[in-house]
């Protein structure tokens, strides 16, 4: 059976794959930003919010995994009588409502954006860029690093 902690791992080894790829298509094929970006973009965004819910899971350690984890600290089970909240679970939430957590669980829209009255759109339009799911995959790979540690101390 596998473990939140190893999901997670798994997650954001995807998404590192995601990014490398999203990569070299924009430098292969540059006129095609709008069509790659509403193809890497939510499949991105999927894997790095399941690899924070499956550390969140890791967190409280559930003993038994749901089939998906949640993408945010609302979603997570409610704790065994006498389990206390792991102080981790505090800062999260506090990055959920204002921080790169926050930017990175804002939804992103569903396939292209309309053309403006036959003009090339040369922007990533409302899409975040591959940079910003770079950022965003090395503030989650820091901040599973970090609580990791943490948790294993306990």
């Amino acid at each position: 059976m596998a473990s939140a902690r190893g999901l997670a791992n798994h997650s954001l080894y995807m998404a590192r794959l995601l990014v490398s790829q999203w990569r070299v298509s924009l430098l292969d094929q540059p006129l095609m930003e709008q069509a790659l970006n509403a193809a890497f973009a939510p499949a991105l965004q999927l894997h790095l919010l399941n690899a924070y819910g499956w550390f969140l899971l890791a967190c409280v350690r559930v003993a038994s995994l749901p089939n998906c984890p949640p993408h945010d600290t609302k979603g997570l089970p409610a704790l065994s009588l006498g389990i206390v909240e792991p102080e981790e679970i505090d800062e999260c939430r506090h990055l959920e409502i204002s921080g790169w957590l926050a930017q990175l669980q804002c939804p992103i829209p569903h396939g292209l954006p309309p053309k403006n009255h036959g003009a090339i759109l040369a922007s990533s339009g409302t899409y975040p860029s591959v940079g910003d799911f770079e950022d965003w995959m090395e503030a989650l790979d820091r901040l599973i690093g970090r609580m990791g540690e943490s948790l294993d101390e306990n």
